[in-house]
């Protein structure tokens, strides 16, 4: 029988160490990651574990979700089973995370007002709740109490305009919180690898099969589960998977994704003779690629070559006035792009580019 939700006492296990800092939990949809998840933080709770020195952060990846997160003081925020089941209420105000214990038969003494209770029982302030595409408004503000950062639903909604880069907005949002503490880790959930592919790039790893892999260079373990039988049971007979022609137009179940997958060229340089180095793209300061002419088509990656100015190209209208940006590239890329006219370094390469282009221009 499968368990309500997903049980983080051995995830803990494998990641209290000193070692890894950071937990990508991919897939398993209806196994309750985000149950789990408060599951753990209510259990921490009861122990006292969170305190004046040590909090959580909850992200998610725009304000939007944040906002509806916020809806009736946090109401959505973290499910009604897990506050029965610990007999507490998980509210919010602006950006704050409390929990306050409730009576122990779930009714305040007869008698007594309810807004009196409240001020008589005040909650404990546990967490906070930020949203990562507006990373550069908490710039400089202190985190030191933050000990543990969870990123919900790290995956960005299908047809959602990709005003924002999710990989630099992230990395950024971690960057203010932690600064150059290491007492810090970082758990990111997600539904499946396409949708999550922008934070995968940047680990240089895209898992292709279910399991747990620990990537050393990274500091990173990356768990990718299976959908629950329960979910895919009860999506089977919803009327929007039927209509859909049983999920050719929908999100696809992890194992039809791990087949439907964007499913890129790859190669080394070093396997086409006669390659010639075009340009490097810009799309940030930081996030560039080398475009290569080989012999059927272009390759896209990352080398060591060091380009002259007249051979650099911005593909960020931002950029400009820094690195040329060249318009008429852009849409030859596009069209490229389109015509699946690349070969690329490696996969990770390849989502972290696909990513980039539908940020700046949407391909979409």
């Amino acid at each position: 029988m499968e368990s309500v939700f997903l049980d983080w006492s051995p995830i803990w296990g494998m990641f209290n160490g000193q070692y890894y800092k950071f937990l990508a939990i991919i897939g398993g949809r209806g196994i309750g990651k985000t149950y789990g998840a408060w599951e753990y933080i209510a259990r921490q709770y009861k122990k006292n574990k969170w305190s004046i020195l040590e909090k959580f952060m909850w992200l998610r990846t725009t304000d939007k979700a944040i906002q509806g997160l916020k809806a009736q003081s946090g109401l959505k925020l973290c499910d009604q089973g897990v506050q029965h089941k610990y007999n507490i209420k998980v509210y919010v105000v602006g950006n704050n995370i409390y929990i306050r214990d409730m009576p122990t038969n779930g009714t305040i003494p007869l008698g007594e007002d309810w807004e009196d209770w409240k001020k008589k029982h005040p909650g404990t302030h546990v967490g906070y709740l930020l949203p990562v595409s507006t990373f550069y408004e908490v710039k400089g503000t202190e985190w030191n109490d933050v000990k543990i950062i969870f990123f919900d639903e790290v995956n960005r909604e299908r047809g959602e305009r990709k005003t924002f880069d999710l990989a630099y907005a992230f990395i950024n949002q971690i960057e203010s919180i932690a600064r150059l503490r290491q007492d810090l880790r970082v758990v990111m959930m997600g539904n499946t690898i396409d949708d999550t592919s922008e934070i995968l790039g940047q680990l240089n790893f895209i898992p292709r099969k279910f399991g747990i892999f620990r990537l050393r260079g990274k500091r990173t373990i990356v768990m990718y589960l299976r959908d629950s039988n329960a979910f895919k049971e009860k999506r089977a007979e919803s009327l929007a998977y039927i209509f859909s022609n049983r999920g050719q137009v929908s999100s696809l179940d992890n194992e039809t994704a791990n087949k439907e997958l964007f499913s890129p060229k790859v190669k080394y340089i070093s396997q086409f003779p006669n390659n010639k180095f075009m340009y490097r793209i810009y799309f940030t300061h930081s996030n560039y690629f080398d475009l290569y002419s080989v012999k059927d088509g272009y390759w896209i990656g990352v080398t060591r070559i060091h380009p002259g100015v007249h051979q650099m190209f911005s593909f960020n209208p931002d950029l400009d006035g820094v690195i040329r940006y060249d318009r008429d590239r852009v849409i030859m890329l596009k069209k490229f792009y389109h015509m699946k006219h690349f070969h690329y370094q490696s996969e990770p390469i390849a989502a972290k580019f696909k990513a980039a282009l539908e940020t700046v221009i949407s391909l979409k």
